[in-house]
């Protein structure tokens, strides 16, 4: 963020909300459990949450 490469309104509610959006992946109860399934594949999740906290490019 100090970079500007990503952005956020709220830098603790931005770590809080990619916590828990890589608990799926990452939780050793979670990884194996079939109930959560589909699930987007953790690069696809990845990507998006990359670009959620992306700089807003102006508008041309």
């Amino acid at each position: 963020m100090a970079r500007g490469e990503f952005e956020a309104a709220d830098p603790v509610e931005a770590a809080a909300c990619i916590h828990a959006a890589i608990a799926r992946y990452t939780h050793p109860l979670l990884v194996g459990s079939s109930s959560l399934q589909p699930v987007p594949p953790v690069a696809a999740m990845t990507a998006f949450l990359l670009r959620s906290l992306a700089p807003r490019r102006p508008l041309s």
